[in-house]
Order: structure tokens, then sequence, then C-alpha cells
């Protein structure tokens, strides 16, 4: 294909249009070319994440064992957005987990790094009265699957003790994040990706303790968030629009955790 050149960066004081440019500080990237000091632009101004919290991404190239790809690893956080429940153990932020980049159709699609299924090797698994039975109380765990939204929109639920701490409901033009049952809403409760029309939506699901990194329809689109759980406990269940069990609206279910 043509080779393109691609221009990361984070600016700062954007409005909100719609749903897009909700965080406090933005960050995206322009497609184009560059000959010398100029950037000929065939792109507009596209978010890398749709998420809470994902800034200034630092890219790596020809990483052993990446075939010449291009890495990327961001900034969990947002400045000006300090006051995370982390103070409590005297630390503040974190990097996201490394990401590999190709641009497809002019669009950055992303995925985890492949040194990542190592560590967190997908298997299928399977679900025991409604729940993803294989992470009951999993700190660091990883879960992918497909999602039927023909028949309505499905949400994918994360529990602790207290309830559902955070959720993201697949449907078929759009996908939400919504964080509202977390210990940390300074940054708001939702965001929401306003997609093209399918009638199934593909996940990849990535919880690293206070992380929550998703993966949507091969990496077309992801959402980045700090989410603080209320305690240990940790259950997955998928609903329906009427809070109904949703399992059998999800195909090809697979989980991971991170060996202690």
């Amino acid at each position: 294909g043509q080779v393109r050149d691609v221009l990361i960066f984070s600016p700062q004081g954007m409005d909100a249009a719609g749903n897009r440019f909700a965080n406090l500080y933005q960050c995206g990237y322009v497609v184009g070319e560059l000959n010398g000091t100029h950037f000929t632009l065939d792109s507009e101004f596209i978010e890398l994440d749709a998420g809470f919290e994902f800034y200034a991404p630092q890219p790596f190239y020809n990483i052993e064992g990446e075939n010449g790809e291009i890495t990327i690893g961001a900034w969990c956080g947002l400045s000006d957005q300090d006051m995370h429940p982390s103070w409590e153990n005297h630390w503040l932020h974190c990097l996201t987990l490394p990401r590999i980049f190709t641009l497809t159709n002019g669009r950055i699609v992303q995925r985890p790094a492949d040194q990542i299924n190592d560590e967190l090797t997908l298997n299928a698994t399977e679900f025991i009265d409604g729940e993803v039975a294989a992470i009951k109380d999993q700190r660091v765990f990883r879960v992918s699957g497909t999602v039927d939204v023909s028949n309505g929109p499905v949400s994918l639920e994360l529990h602790d003790q207290a309830g559902k701490t955070m959720y993201v409901t697949f449907a078929e033009k759009s996908v939400v994040m919504d964080r509202s049952g977390n210990r940390y809403l300074a940054a708001g409760k939702t965001r929401t990706a306003d997609l093209s029309a399918k009638a199934e939506r593909t996940f990849d699901l990535i919880v690293d303790s206070s992380v929550v990194e998703i993966f949507i329809d091969g990496g077309e689109t992801t959402f980045t968030a700090r989410c603080y759980f209320n305690d240990d406990s940790r259950t997955l269940k998928f609903t329906n629009e009427f809070s109904q069990d949703a399992s059998s609206q999800v195909s090809d279910l697979k989980f991971a955790a991170l060996q202690k």
C-alpha cells in the first residue's frame, strides 16, 4: 500500500464536539505527507482513544519481535487531574500496556503488543450461572469475545461487592463506557464512541488492577480508563438493556489471568 506519514500529538484547549474530545486534554493524530517541514493533511484530527485517560503516547520502532511495527506506550492519566485514590498509597498515574499501531484505510488500528500474549494467553472459557466464572476475584485478567447486538445493546459489567463498578455497552452504532460505580469520578462518568453500524462487536478487555483497556472490533476503537474498585472482589457478566442475562449473545469467549 501507499506509505503515509502520521503525526501524533496532544493538544490542549480543544472544545468538545458531540461525543468527541470529551477529556480535559486531547490526544490524537493526523494522516498526511511530510515534505521537509511541511505536512500536507489527508485527514482531520482523530482521537486515538475514546476513554478517559490516554495521553502523551510515545512511539518505539523496530522493537525485537515486533517485525518492524510501531509500538506505543502512553500515559494513563492527565495533568491537572491528580486527585486519584492511589494517593492513599503514595503514588499517582501510570502507563498503559504497550500497543501495536498499524495504519489501515487511513485510520490507526491498535492491538495489545504481542508479548502480552505470553503472560495473558487467551483460552476458551464458559459462563456459569451467567457469569464468566474464571474471573472471580482476579486482579489482572483478560477477556475477549464476540457480542451479537442485532437484537439490542449488550453490556459487559464488572462488579465488586459494592455492585456494578464499570460497564461497557455495545450497540449497533455505538459503544459506551460507564465507570460511575468506581471511586474516581473527577474526570466524568461516561464516554461514548459513535461507530459505523455493525450487528456484531468484538472485544479484547484487559483489566490490570486499576487500569482498564478495551480494544473493540479488532482495535478500530479503544477505551482506556482508571477504575478504582471498592474491594478485592471481581465478577464479570453480560446483560441486555432490560438487565437480563445476555450470555447467550456472546460467542468465542476466551479468558486469561496473570499467574501469581
